[in-house]
Protein backbone atom coordinates (compact mmCIF):
# COMPACT_ATOMS: atom_id res chain seq x y z
CA UNK A 1 0.00 0.00 0.00
CA UNK A 2 1.35 3.46 -0.89
CA UNK A 3 2.33 5.71 2.28
CA UNK A 4 -0.54 8.71 2.45
CA UNK A 5 1.00 11.89 1.38
CA UNK A 6 0.66 14.54 4.15
CA UNK A 7 -2.70 16.58 2.50
CA UNK A 8 -4.03 13.05 3.02
CA UNK A 9 -2.95 12.29 6.66
CA UNK A 10 -4.39 15.75 7.43
CA UNK A 11 -7.83 15.25 6.50
CA UNK A 12 -8.03 11.94 8.16
CA UNK A 13 -7.33 13.65 10.86
CA UNK A 14 -9.14 16.46 10.28
CA UNK A 15 -12.54 14.14 9.97
CA UNK A 16 -11.36 12.45 13.38
CA UNK A 17 -11.35 15.32 15.42
CA UNK A 18 -14.77 16.72 13.86
CA UNK A 19 -16.57 13.70 14.82
CA UNK A 20 -15.29 12.58 17.85
CA UNK A 21 -17.56 11.88 21.03
CA UNK A 22 -16.00 13.18 24.27
CA UNK A 23 -17.49 10.72 27.17
CA UNK A 24 -16.23 8.17 29.60
CA UNK A 25 -17.13 5.44 27.62
CA UNK A 26 -15.26 6.69 24.39
CA UNK A 27 -12.25 7.15 26.31
CA UNK A 28 -12.19 3.63 27.54
CA UNK A 29 -12.67 2.56 24.03
CA UNK A 30 -9.97 4.93 22.63
CA UNK A 31 -7.32 3.26 25.08
CA UNK A 32 -8.75 -0.42 24.58
CA UNK A 33 -8.38 0.27 20.96
CA UNK A 34 -4.82 1.77 21.63
CA UNK A 35 -3.84 -0.78 23.36
CA UNK A 36 -4.81 -3.87 20.59
CA UNK A 37 -2.97 -1.66 17.96
CA UNK A 38 0.12 -1.71 20.33
CA UNK A 39 -0.33 -6.08 20.65
CA UNK A 40 0.22 -6.22 16.93
CA UNK A 41 3.68 -4.50 17.90
CA UNK A 42 4.31 -6.95 20.79
CA UNK A 43 4.03 -4.54 23.58
CA UNK A 44 2.29 -5.56 26.51
CA UNK A 45 2.80 -2.14 28.67
CA UNK A 46 -0.54 0.47 28.30
CA UNK A 47 0.77 3.02 26.35
CA UNK A 48 -0.09 6.71 26.29
CA UNK A 49 0.24 9.03 22.88
CA UNK A 50 1.82 11.92 25.09
CA UNK A 51 5.09 11.36 26.44
CA UNK A 52 6.92 13.78 29.27
CA UNK A 53 10.24 11.66 28.99
CA UNK A 54 12.11 12.63 25.97
CA UNK A 55 14.79 14.43 26.74
CA UNK A 56 15.25 17.51 24.95
CA UNK A 57 11.45 18.54 26.58
CA UNK A 58 13.07 17.86 29.94
CA UNK A 59 14.96 20.94 29.68
CA UNK A 60 11.76 22.88 29.93
CA UNK A 61 11.21 24.88 33.08
CA UNK A 62 7.61 23.95 32.66
CA UNK A 63 6.17 20.32 32.49
CA UNK A 64 5.82 19.63 28.80
CA UNK A 65 4.91 17.06 27.07
CA UNK A 66 5.39 15.51 23.30
CA UNK A 67 3.50 13.79 20.16
CA UNK A 68 6.55 11.33 19.04
CA UNK A 69 5.22 10.22 15.26
CA UNK A 70 8.16 8.67 13.39
CA UNK A 71 9.26 11.58 11.23
CA UNK A 72 9.02 12.02 7.12
CA UNK A 73 8.17 8.24 4.99
CA UNK A 74 10.32 6.49 8.00
CA UNK A 75 7.13 4.50 8.84
CA UNK A 76 6.30 3.18 5.88
CA UNK A 77 2.33 4.04 6.36
CA UNK A 78 2.47 8.07 5.53
CA UNK A 79 4.60 10.73 4.75
CA UNK A 80 4.17 13.00 7.91
CA UNK A 81 6.82 16.19 6.65
CA UNK A 82 5.75 17.71 3.73
CA UNK A 83 8.77 19.11 3.40
CA UNK A 84 11.02 16.56 4.20
CA UNK A 85 14.40 16.70 2.36
CA UNK A 86 17.32 15.32 3.52
CA UNK A 87 17.24 15.94 6.75
CA UNK A 88 15.11 12.86 6.65
CA UNK A 89 18.26 10.53 6.67
CA UNK A 90 19.91 12.60 9.51
CA UNK A 91 16.66 13.18 11.56
CA UNK A 92 17.28 13.73 15.56
CA UNK A 93 14.38 11.38 15.68
CA UNK A 94 17.33 8.56 15.36
CA UNK A 95 19.61 9.40 17.75
CA UNK A 96 19.45 8.38 21.53
CA UNK A 97 16.99 6.40 22.35
CA UNK A 98 15.71 6.96 18.88
CA UNK A 99 18.14 4.50 17.55
CA UNK A 100 16.19 1.45 19.02
CA UNK A 101 13.56 -0.28 17.34
CA UNK A 102 11.76 -0.72 20.27
CA UNK A 103 11.08 3.31 20.29
CA UNK A 104 10.69 3.66 16.45
CA UNK A 105 8.16 0.92 16.60
CA UNK A 106 6.31 2.50 19.62
CA UNK A 107 6.05 5.74 17.38
CA UNK A 108 4.54 3.61 14.40
CA UNK A 109 2.22 2.19 16.69
CA UNK A 110 0.90 5.76 17.47
CA UNK A 111 0.94 6.64 14.13
CA UNK A 112 -0.78 3.05 13.03
CA UNK A 113 -3.51 4.16 15.61
CA UNK A 114 -3.98 7.65 14.54
CA UNK A 115 -4.55 6.59 11.22
CA UNK A 116 -7.09 4.14 11.08
CA UNK A 117 -8.37 5.31 14.31
CA UNK A 118 -8.95 9.36 13.79
CA UNK A 119 -11.84 9.51 16.30
CA UNK A 120 -10.27 7.46 19.10
CA UNK A 121 -7.32 9.00 18.17
CA UNK A 122 -8.71 12.33 18.81
CA UNK A 123 -10.54 10.88 21.98
CA UNK A 124 -7.79 9.78 23.59
CA UNK A 125 -4.89 12.56 22.79
CA UNK A 126 -8.04 15.23 24.25
CA UNK A 127 -8.02 13.20 27.23
CA UNK A 128 -4.35 12.63 27.83
CA UNK A 129 -3.94 16.59 27.80
CA UNK A 130 -6.79 16.80 30.07
CA UNK A 131 -5.10 14.13 32.79
CA UNK A 132 -2.18 16.42 32.28
CA UNK A 133 -3.51 19.59 33.50
CA UNK A 134 -5.04 18.36 36.11
CA UNK A 135 -2.11 16.85 37.16
CA UNK A 136 -0.31 20.23 36.88
CA UNK A 137 -3.12 22.20 38.25
CA UNK A 138 -1.99 25.69 39.07
CA UNK A 139 1.25 25.50 36.68
CA UNK A 140 1.21 26.12 33.66
CA UNK A 141 2.34 23.22 30.75
CA UNK A 142 3.28 23.12 27.22
CA UNK A 143 2.29 20.67 24.64
CA UNK A 144 4.85 20.13 21.61
CA UNK A 145 2.15 18.20 19.15
CA UNK A 146 4.89 17.69 16.44
CA UNK A 147 8.44 16.41 18.27
CA UNK A 148 9.33 14.35 14.99
CA UNK A 149 6.86 15.09 12.49
CA UNK A 150 5.16 18.90 10.60
CA UNK A 151 1.53 18.11 10.95
CA UNK A 152 -0.72 21.31 10.18
CA UNK A 153 -2.59 21.21 13.63
CA UNK A 154 -3.90 24.45 13.70
CA UNK A 155 -5.86 23.35 10.57
CA UNK A 156 -6.19 19.60 11.43
CA UNK A 157 -8.24 20.46 15.48
CA UNK A 158 -8.54 23.82 16.38
CA UNK A 159 -10.57 22.78 19.17
CA UNK A 160 -7.26 21.66 20.99
CA UNK A 161 -6.63 25.09 21.11
CA UNK A 162 -9.45 26.70 21.88
CA UNK A 163 -10.49 23.61 24.12
CA UNK A 164 -7.04 24.48 26.38
CA UNK A 165 -6.27 27.91 26.31
CA UNK A 166 -3.79 28.14 29.61
CA UNK A 167 -1.36 25.16 27.67
CA UNK A 168 0.84 26.41 25.43
CA UNK A 169 1.45 24.95 22.27
CA UNK A 170 4.43 24.84 20.17
CA UNK A 171 6.14 23.24 17.02
CA UNK A 172 9.37 23.68 14.58
CA UNK A 173 8.14 23.65 11.17
CA UNK A 174 9.36 23.56 7.44
CA UNK A 175 6.04 24.95 6.04
CA UNK A 176 6.01 28.46 4.86
CA UNK A 177 4.34 31.59 5.59
CA UNK A 178 2.67 30.85 2.85
CA UNK A 179 1.20 27.50 3.58
CA UNK A 180 0.87 27.97 7.92
CA UNK A 181 0.07 31.96 7.85
CA UNK A 182 -0.07 33.88 10.79
CA UNK A 183 -3.17 35.27 10.91
CA UNK A 184 -4.70 31.19 10.90
CA UNK A 185 -2.45 30.33 14.00
CA UNK A 186 -4.07 30.37 17.63
CA UNK A 187 -2.91 32.53 20.31
CA UNK A 188 -1.44 29.89 22.36
CA UNK A 189 0.18 27.92 19.03
CA UNK A 190 4.05 29.65 18.57
CA UNK A 191 5.69 28.39 15.56
CA UNK A 192 9.72 28.34 14.99
CA UNK A 193 10.13 28.15 11.27
CA UNK A 194 13.60 25.78 10.80
CA UNK A 195 15.63 26.85 7.65
CA UNK A 196 16.20 24.30 5.30
CA UNK A 197 18.81 23.69 2.58
CA UNK A 198 15.82 25.04 -0.08
CA UNK A 199 15.04 27.89 2.04
CA UNK A 200 15.60 31.33 0.42
CA UNK A 201 16.18 34.79 1.71
CA UNK A 202 12.44 35.65 0.51
CA UNK A 203 11.22 32.80 2.52
CA UNK A 204 13.50 34.48 5.41
CA UNK A 205 12.18 37.88 5.43
CA UNK A 206 8.85 36.54 5.08
CA UNK A 207 8.93 34.15 8.47
CA UNK A 208 10.44 37.52 10.21
CA UNK A 209 7.30 39.89 8.25
CA UNK A 210 5.39 37.37 10.08
CA UNK A 211 7.29 37.58 13.69
CA UNK A 212 7.87 33.27 12.82
CA UNK A 213 11.41 33.07 14.51
CA UNK A 214 13.71 31.06 12.55
CA UNK A 215 15.73 27.60 13.93
CA UNK A 216 19.16 26.92 12.48
CA UNK A 217 21.42 23.82 12.09
CA UNK A 218 25.16 24.90 12.55
CA UNK A 219 28.37 23.01 11.84
CA UNK A 220 29.26 23.50 15.77
CA UNK A 221 29.06 19.80 16.83
CA UNK A 222 26.38 18.99 19.46
CA UNK A 223 27.26 17.05 22.72
CA UNK A 224 29.10 18.76 25.96
CA UNK A 225 33.29 19.17 26.51
CA UNK A 226 34.64 19.30 29.81
CA UNK A 227 33.65 23.21 29.49
CA UNK A 228 30.23 22.74 28.92
CA UNK A 229 28.84 23.30 25.56
CA UNK A 230 30.57 24.36 22.57
CA UNK A 231 30.00 28.11 21.55
CA UNK A 232 27.06 29.23 19.28
CA UNK A 233 27.55 32.80 17.14
CA UNK A 234 26.19 35.35 19.76
CA UNK A 235 23.88 36.96 16.18
CA UNK A 236 22.48 34.94 12.95
CA UNK A 237 21.88 36.94 10.14
CA UNK A 238 21.72 40.27 12.00
CA UNK A 239 19.22 38.79 14.51
CA UNK A 240 20.06 38.00 18.30
CA UNK A 241 20.29 34.16 18.84
CA UNK A 242 19.66 31.73 21.35
CA UNK A 243 21.11 28.17 22.12
CA UNK A 244 18.40 25.40 21.47
CA UNK A 245 20.35 23.02 23.24
CA UNK A 246 20.20 24.12 26.42
CA UNK A 247 16.44 24.22 26.49
CA UNK A 248 13.48 23.98 24.18
CA UNK A 249 10.39 25.89 24.99
CA UNK A 250 9.97 27.88 22.34
CA UNK A 251 7.24 29.60 23.09
CA UNK A 252 9.39 31.57 25.57
CA UNK A 253 11.97 33.15 23.02
CA UNK A 254 11.92 36.76 22.41
CA UNK A 255 10.81 38.01 18.92
CA UNK A 256 13.08 38.31 16.02
CA UNK A 257 15.12 35.50 17.45
CA UNK A 258 17.28 32.48 15.88
CA UNK A 259 17.46 29.37 17.87
CA UNK A 260 21.15 27.85 16.72
CA UNK A 261 20.82 24.09 16.83
CA UNK A 262 24.37 22.15 16.60
CA UNK A 263 24.33 19.22 14.29
CA UNK A 264 23.69 15.59 15.74
CA UNK A 265 23.00 12.29 14.92
CA UNK A 266 25.21 11.51 11.79
CA UNK A 267 24.78 14.62 10.18
CA UNK A 268 28.05 16.71 8.78
CA UNK A 269 29.88 19.85 8.32
CA UNK A 270 28.85 19.67 4.85
CA UNK A 271 25.71 18.79 5.27
CA UNK A 272 22.87 21.11 2.42
CA UNK A 273 20.71 22.34 5.13
CA UNK A 274 23.54 23.46 6.79
CA UNK A 275 26.05 24.67 4.13
CA UNK A 276 22.15 26.53 2.75
CA UNK A 277 22.23 28.28 6.47
CA UNK A 278 25.56 29.61 5.67
CA UNK A 279 24.84 31.31 2.37
CA UNK A 280 22.04 32.84 3.76
CA UNK A 281 23.77 34.34 7.50
CA UNK A 282 24.71 37.86 5.80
Amino acid sequence: MKPLAPHQVEILLTHGFKSATHNEQTVRTAKFIFEEVRKTYKFKSTGTLLSTSISKLQKNKQATAGLSFPPALSSGLANLCAFSDSCAETCVAFSGNGGFTQTQQSRIAKLEFALKFPEAFAVLLTHEITQMQKKYAGHKIAIRLNTYSDIRWERVAPQLFTQFPRVKFYDYTKHTVRSRPAETMPRNYSLTYSVSEKTTAGEIANAQQAQRNLAVVVAIRSGKTPQGYRAIPKTWGGMTTTDGDIRDDRHNDKKETVVILRRKHTMTPWHPMIQNAQRLNR
